[in-house]
C-alpha cells in the first residue's frame, strides 16, 4: 500500500492545487434530433460537385424523417445500415455529428458500420481542454459511429433529424456493466471551435491573456476561457441518446448543454448539463431517467425532467469520485432536499468519454415535477442570490436572515415568527449534515449552498407553506477528500454553534442565533446524532458504499486512463481512495457522539439501543426501516422522540424497554430522556 500512499500524496497535492477552495455548484423514443460527432466512413458518398449550387436547407415538417433499418446500440459484428425516406426524396447524412444538409453526404445504398476503435482520436486528440494540464491519451479510445440524417425535397426543404450510435466489436457488459450509455451529438464546432467551443480554451483564454499576461500566472480556477463562460450564451444544441443496459434505446432527443460546475471546469473531463427547451424539440424529457426516483411528496416516482447534470466528481473528480452520489444516498431520507441518480458511460460524437453520475438538477422545473407547485412561484436562493424568481424575491430571504439575526431567538415569540418562516428542521438537518460530512465548501464557507420556497403560500402540500427549505448539492470537498480521509476527528461545530466565525455569513449565523433558544438547539442536538446513528449508521455506509464502489471500482480506471495522468489509472488506485473514503466514514461515526458532548453542553452521551421489531420507527425526524437494530447516542438533556410506524396489516402493541422508564408504553408517540444506556424495542403483531 506504499506506493498508493506516495500516488494519492502527489494526486492530492496536484488537485488541491486546481480544486480546492473552490465551488463546484453547479422521454418517449423519437428521432427527431439536432447534433454533432467528428467521423469519417469509407462508406461516404459525396453530394454532387461542388460547383453545383446547393440550396439553403429549411425545415418542412412535412416532409417526415428518415429512417435507420436498426437501433442505436451494440452490435458483435459490423452490418449494412439501411436508410428509408418517402417517395420522391433524397436522404443527405452526415458522420460527424453535423446536422445534414445538401452538401453533406448523398445516401445512395446501406452504410457499412464497421468497428472505429482503432482509428485516431478526433476528439480524444484536443489538447486544449485544460487550463495547464492537457493529456492526450497515447492509445486510440473506444469508438462508435454516428449517423445523422434527413430527407430532402428539391427545393431543398427537409423533415426532421434522425440520430443514431453504432457500437462494433465492443463488449458492452464486460466495458460498461449494467450502467446506461449516454451518446452526445453535436457539431465539433460546439464544443471545441476557437471561437465558440465551450469545452476549450479557445479565444476567450487568449484575449485574456493578451490583455494581461500576468493573468497566466493565476490559479487554474481564477482563468478565464471559453469554458468558464455561463448563461445561455453558452448553451450548445446537442442531441442526446440514452441507451439501457438490455439494449433499448430508451430516449434520442435534443437538448442544449452547458458546461457545469465552478473549478473543475479547468479538467479534462468536464460535467455537463442538459436542459430541454422547446427551441430544440421538447420542452421536457418524458423517460424514466432515474429508475426508483421518488417525488419529494412522496406520490410517485419523477415522471418527466427539465434538465439533467452529467458530473464528473468535482473536487473528487480525481479521487474516489463517488462522494457526492454516496452522500446524497444517504442523506436522502433527511428533510432536505437531495439529488438522485445513477453512474452511467458518456461518448461524445462516438468518442469514449468516460464515466460520470447522471442526476438531477435543481431548478423552478425540479420543485413543479416534485411537487404539486407550480414553477413560476418557486424561489430559490443560492449563495446569497436570486436563481429561480425575481430580484423582488431576495427581499424575502433578507427578511429571513435580518429576522433571525437581529433578534433574540430565546424568547418564544419571536422563535415561533422564525419558526413560521423556516422550516427548521430542514435547516437542523442541513447544517448537522455539512458539519457531520466535514465539508470544507459548504454554507458555513459561505458556498455550495440552496434555498427555496414558494412565493405565495398554498394548501397544495406541506412544502406549499411559504416556509424556506434547505437543498442539498456538492458535497465532493468534504470527508478529508485532500487528506486521505484522515480527519474525521476534525470539528467547525463549535465554532458554527457559537457563531464566532461567521459575522459576514448571514446564512450560517442563523444558526447560531437560533440555537439561543432551547428547543431548536436541542432539535439541531438530535439532528447531528441522527446524522451519527441512522443516516451515518455502519452498516448502512457499508452497503451503500460497496454497491455503488462496485461501479467506480469497475469504471472509473478507464476514466482515468483516458483523461490522466496515466498512474492514476491502476484499479487498487481507485479502490484505495475509496478505502480512504470509508475510513473517514467508520472514524467519523466512532468519534462523532464524543464531538457533539463536547460542543453542546447538553449533559454526557449515553448509549440507546433500538429495535425496530416488524415495523417502522419515526426516530426524532428519522425514519427507520424494520428490522433494524441501531445502536445509537444521544445526550441526557436532549429528550428523544419515538414514533412507531405499523406496516401495512400489523399494529402497533407496545415498547419494551431495558434500563429506561417508558412513561405510555402503549402510545405510538413517546418522549424519552436517555439518562443511562438503555435498549427500547417497537413490538408490532
Amino acid at each position: 500500500m506504499l506506493r498508493y500512499k506516495l500516488l494519492a500524496a502527489l494526486c492530492a497535492a496536484a488537485v488541491c492545487a486546481s480544486l480546492a477552495g473552490c465551488s463546484e455548484g453547479d422521454g418517449s423514443s423519437d428521432q427527431n434530433s439536432s447534433g454533432a460527432s467528428s467521423q469519417s466512413s469509407s462508406a461516404d458518398t459525396k453530394a454532387p460537385d461542388s460547383s453545383v449550387e446547393v440550396k439553403p436547407a429549411k425545415y418542412d415538417e412535412s416532409v417526415g424523417t428518415a429512417s435507420f433499418d436498426r437501433e442505436s446500440g451494440f452490435y458483435e459484428s459490423e452490418f449494412d445500415l439501411t436508410l428509408t425516406a418517402g417517395e420522391g426524396l433524397t436522404i443527405y447524412y452526415t458522420t460527424d455529428g453535423s446536422d445534414p444538409t445538401m452538401e453533406s453526404n448523398l445516401y445512395s445504398g446501406p452504410i457499412h458500420i464497421v468497428n472505429r476503435s482503432h482509428e485516431p482520436d478526433v476528439l480524444a486528440a484536443i489538447s486544449s481542454t485544460t487550463i495547464n494540464e492537457d493529456h492526450v491519451p497515447d492509445f486510440p479510445v473506444k469508438k462508435g459511429t454516428v449517423i445523422k440524417a434527413a430527407a430532402f425535397k428539391s427545393d431543398g426543404s427537409h423533415g426532421d433529424i434522425a440520430c443514431g450510435t453504432f457500437f462494433v466489436g465492443i463488449d458492452r457488459e464486460k466495458q460498461y456493466k449494467d450502467v446506461p450509455i449516454v451518446s452526445i451529438v453535436t457539431d465539433q464546432d460546439n464544443l471545441f471551435g476557437y471561437e465558440n467551443g465551450i469545452y476549450v480554451r479557445g479565444k476567450v483564454y487568449d484575449d485574456w491573456i493578451a490583455e494581461d499576461p500576468a493573468n497566466a500566472k493565476k490559479n487554474a480556477w481564477e482563468q478565464k476561457a471559453n469554458f468558464t463562460v455561463r448563461g445561455r450564451e453558452a448553451e450548445r444544441p446537442v442531441t442526446v441518446s440514452l441507451i439501457e443496459a438490455d439494449g433499448t434505446v430508451g430516449f434520442t432527443q435534443n437538448f442544449g448543454v452547458r458546461i457545469s460546475g465552478a473549478a473543475s471546469r479547468t479538467v479534462a473531463q468536464k460535467s455537463l448539463r442538459f436542459t430541454a427547451r422547446e427551441e430544440y424539440g421538447k420542452k421536457n424529457l418524458k423517460y424514466d431517467l432515474i429508475p426508483g426516483n421518488t417525488r419529494s411528496d412522496g406520490t410517485g416516482e419523477v415522471e418527466k425532467y427539465k434538465s439533467f447534470v452529467l458530473r464528473n466528481g468535482g473536487n473528487d473528480c480525481s479521487f474516489a469520485k463517488m462522494r457526492d452520489p454516496l452522500l446524497q444516498t444517504l442523506i436522502s431520507g433527511a428533510d432536505v432536499e437531495t439529488m438522485q441518480g445513477r453512474p452511467c458511460v458518456a461518448f461524445i460524437n462516438g468518442e469514449y468519454w468516460g464515466m460520470y453520475y447522471l442526476c438531477e438538477d435543481y431548478s423552478d422545473n425540479y420543485f413543479e415535477n416534485n411537487y404539486p407547485i407550480e414553477k413560476e412561484n418557486v424561489v430559490i436562493i443560492k449563495v446569497g442570490q436570486v436563481e429561480e424568481g425575481t430580484e423582488e424575491d431576495l427581499a424575502l430571504y433578507e427578511e429571513l436572515v435580518d429576522y433571525i439575526n437581529n433578534n433574540d431567538m430565546s424568547v418564544e415569540a419571536n422563535y415561533k415568527k422564525a419558526s413560521e418562516m423556516l422550516d427548521m428542521q430542514s435547516y437542523a438537518d442541513y447544517m448537522a449534515f455539512n458539519i457531520y460530512i466535514a465539508n470544507q465548501d459548504s454554507i458555513l464557507e459561505k458556498n455550495n449552498w440552496r434555498m427555496w420556497r414558494v412565493r405565495t403560500p398554498g394548501d397544495s402540500c406541506e412544502q406549499a407553506d411559504g416556509r424556506w427549505r434547505m437543498a442539498v448539492y456538492d458535497t465532493d470537498y468534504s470527508t478529508g477528500v485532500y487528506d486521505g480521509g484522515t480527519s474525521f476527528n476534525n470539528s467547525t461545530l463549535a465554532g458554527a454553534v457559537s457563531g464566532k466565525k461567521y459575522a459576514d455569513n448571514p446564512a450560517a449565523l442563523m444558526l447560531s442565533s437560533l440555537c439561543s433558544n432551547e428547543s431548536f438547539k436541542q432539535m439541531f442536538t438530535n439532528s447531528l446524532l441522527d446524522m451519527r446513528n441512522v443516516y451515518f449508521e455502519k452498516k448502512t455506509v457499508k452497503a451503500a458504499t460497496e454497491e455503488l464502489g462496485e461501479y467506480y471500482s469497475a469504471l472509473a480506471p478507464a476514466t482515468y486512463s483516458r483523461f490522466g495522468p496515466d498512474w492514476i489509472s491502476d484499479r487498487k488506485y481507485i479502490d484505495y481512495k475509496i478505502d480512504e473514503l470509508k475510513n473517514f466514514l467508520n472514524g467519523r461515526n466512532d468519534s462523532f457522539a464524543g464531538i457533539v458532548e463536547k460542543a453542546m453542553d447538553l449533559g454526557e452521551k449515553h448509549k440507546l439501543v433500538l429495535n425496530t421489531g416488524e415495523g417502522q420507527v419515526r426516530l426524532n425526524a428519522a425514519l427507520v426501516s424494520e428490522g433494524k437494530e441501531l445502536y445509537c447516542y444521544y445526550l441526557e438533556e436532549c429528550p428523544v422522540t419515538l414514533t412507531a410506524v405499523a406496516p401495512e396489516g400489523k399494529k402497533f402493541v407496545r415498547w419494551e424497554g431495558e434500563d429506561i422508564t417508558i412513561p405510555d408504553s402503549t402510545a405510538e408517540t413517546v418522549t424519552l430522556s436517555i439518562t443511562g444506556d438503555c435498549t427500547v424495542t417497537a413490538v408490532f403483531e
